[in-house]
């Protein structure tokens, strides 16, 4: 109704410009339309009401003022083209078709309303051989007509218009100053049309203008490979690399992929070797990607092997024709390390280190001795590492946590200790060495050492989440053990706030709620959570046992204890030879046998709780709490479970 739509004159010469077929947008060079007179000032007032509801998001309202508007003057493309967009946006779509063919009749050469048009005869009677009309015309009158180009050409696939296809990908390659974004266009285009050799030729075109595109060499290789040409593709790829001097890095990986692909086969790698002269750069780059290859966990062990081969090959062709480049003997040594064989490994190490007696090197003698589980040895040669190498070293972290990491593993925790708290004072940018000086006391459990020190690091490690997250879960750790409860939870509840799918705090607050008999509930649902990343897990398991057991759900109790034991016991024979790994696990057994035990006794079974008990006595001799346990049954006395002494 009109009385809802007020015009508002004082803005007539705002409009004078906006309606009328005159005032339609010209293209670049265009004939002068014939003048025609200003609209009527009470149609451009309901043109004014219709934006303003259109701002407000008020569709409904401005295509009634558009209507209005319209009824006064139809002679605007503007107010036409104003009313299909609105109908559009109402999903109005068959209702807006008669608009926006008005707007276009009155305005041919007006991008936006032949858009509004196609968008309407597309969504609304699904007119797509109208809408395609509209396309070419865009693409015709366009200043960037791969929008539409694009549009159209998604149409003919749909409908299988193979030649059709073509045709429009000729012409996009014909639009004045085409740049490289539309050639690429075209060419993907050609590929997905299976026209290879077409497209193969417009990236050449792409490459004439800029060379330094990885991603279009690499397009450029795949076509020759797809097609059965590996010797094409070989000197595609490394044309390419040429043009990066044969650099690895984020764009030209997949180059060097593909060519450790290639010379899988023994054909290509002995023509690749019998190459005179030797492109030194280009094999070397080659044998870091194969071995960067082999390295990959998802790999099955044949491909893993095939890698390492590959890269040995190389390797000793470099050797061989550079017998002065130590660090390629020091590639090679890491390469037979990978290959568990540490003696070949160390031959070679030594052999880098007489060449030029750098600390790398006897890091890598070292590190042949541990994976000989030789650890007195490798101790020998980090310790001479240690009191060599300055602080500024680039090998001094590697080197402090090797050392350190065997004190502790054979015991020497006070020279571990010395170790870190020299290398914090000699680096104080590196706070990891003052929370291994923290763990070295969590490790002998003395706790009130440990606590002052992960209380401090946690002001300097903000920044860096990863370490703050240890350093927070050691510290709860830390107190609980200490006895400082209420500290410890909210320790643990602040990790878990930052980082929820901490599993370990999730299990180390529920099993600490479930020892005190408290908030049972909410303690079963963390130990779910971290069942849930853990679920064989034989410590997580025994607390959710254990959370059961202070519910009186004996039954699920002993369940979950049972599936702990096994799970902890299987645990103990697979690190038969790790004394530490072994006294913890032991530790855990205890615990768990007794809450097995526990459980027994409460289902009325005293003979399975005794054979528990006893295996837990055998774990942990000294607990007077299992021996009072066992003096207080009755019940005849079982054999204990076979297990491992």
């Amino acid at each position: 109704m009109k009385s809802s739509f007020r015009p508002i004159f004082p803005i007539l010469f705002l409009g004078a410009g906006l309606l009328g077929c005159a005032a339609s947008q010209p293209p670049p060079i265009v004939l002068r339309p014939a003048r025609r007179p200003p609209p009527a000032p009470e149609a451009l007032g309901y043109f004014i009401d219709a934006k303003r509801f259109e701002m407000k998001g008020e569709r409904g309202a401005a295509v009634n003022a558009l209507k209005a508007a319209i009824a006064i003057d139809s002679t605007s493309a503007t107010l036409y083209g104003a009313l299909s967009r609105n109908l559009n946006a109402l999903r109005r779509f068959s209702e807006a078709v008669a608009p926006a063919r008005r707007a276009v009749r009155l305005a041919p050469r007006n991008l936006e309303n032949r858009r509004h048009f196609y968008h309407a005869l597309m969504e609304g009677p699904k007119d797509t051989t109208a809408a395609v009309k509209q396309l070419e015309a865009i693409t015709r009158i366009a200043p960037n007509p791969l929008a539409a180009y694009d549009m159209l050409l998604k149409i003919y696939a749909a409908q299988n218009r193979g030649d059709d296809i073509l045709r429009t990908v000729d012409r996009v390659l014909t639009v004045p100053e085409l740049n490289t974004r539309g050639r690429i266009f075209a060419a993907e285009t050609y590929m997905r049309a299976n026209v290879p050799e077409r497209a193969s030729a417009v990236y050449r075109q792409v490459l004439a203008q800029n060379p330094r595109q990885a991603n279009i060499w690499g397009r450029l290789g795949d076509i020759a490979l797809t097609a059965g040409d590996t010797l094409k593709a070989e000197g595609i790829y490394r044309e390419g690399l040429t043009h990066f001097q044969n650099r690895i890095n984020r764009l030209t990986a997949p180059i060097w992929k593909q060519l450790v692909l290639i010379y899988d086969s023994d054909t290509c790698l002995e023509g690749l070797i019998a190459e005179p002269p030797l492109d030194t750069a280009f094999v070397e780059g080659l044998t870091r990607v194969a071995m960067d290859l082999a390295r990959r966990p998802e790999n099955d062990p044949k491909t893993t092997q095939r890698r390492y081969n590959r890269a040995e090959i190389l390797l000793d062709h470099l050797i061989h024709a550079n017998p002065g480049r130590h660090d390629l003997l020091a590639q090679k040594g890491y390469l037979l390390l990978n290959t568990n064989r540490p003696e070949e490994a160390r031959t070679t190490f030594r052999r880098a280190y007489r060449q030029n007696p750098r600390a790398e090197y006897w890091l890598g003698i070292g590190h042949t001795y541990l994976s000989q589980g030789r650890k007195n040895k490798a101790l020998t040669v980090f310790q001479a590492l240690y009191e060599k190498a300055p602080a500024n070293s680039p090998f001094y972290p590697r080197i402090v946590s090797e050392l350190g990491r065997l004190y502790r593993a054979v015991g020497q925790m006070a020279d571990a200790r010395g170790v870190y708290a020299k290398a914090a004072e000699a680096d104080t940018s590196r706070p990891e060495y003052r929370f291994e000086l923290g763990y070295t006391y969590a490790l002998e459990k003395a706790w009130e050492k440990a606590i002052p020190i992960f209380e401090a690091l946690l002001d300097r490690v903000g920044d860096n989440s990863e370490l703050f997250h240890r350093t927070l879960l050691e510290l709860a750790q830390s107190y609980e053990r200490a006895g400082r409860f209420d500290s410890a939870v909210a320790e643990f509840q602040r990790l878990i706030t930052l980082d929820p799918d901490n599993h370990r705090a999730l299990n180390n607050l529920g099993y600490m709620l479930a020892e005190k008999g408290i908030r049972l509930n909410e303690a079963e649902r963390l130990i779910e959570r971290a069942l849930k990343a853990q679920p064989e897990n034989g410590a997580y398991l025994d607390s959710m046992g254990w959370v059961y057991y202070q519910q009186g759900r004996y039954g699920e109790a002993m369940e979950y204890l049972e599936r702990a034991l096994k799970a902890e016991e299987a645990e103990l024979q697979n690190h038969s030879d790790d004394d530490r790994y072994r006294a913890s696990l032991h530790e855990n057994l205890a615990v768990i046998y007794d809450h097995a035990g526990d459980a027994a006794r409460a289902l009325g079974d005293l003979n399975r709780a005794r054979q528990h008990w006893k295996r837990a006595s055998q774990f942990n001799p000294d607990n007077a709490a299992i021996h009072q346990k066992l003096q207080t049954l009755t019940a005849p006395a079982g054999n204990a479970p076979a297990g491992p002494e």
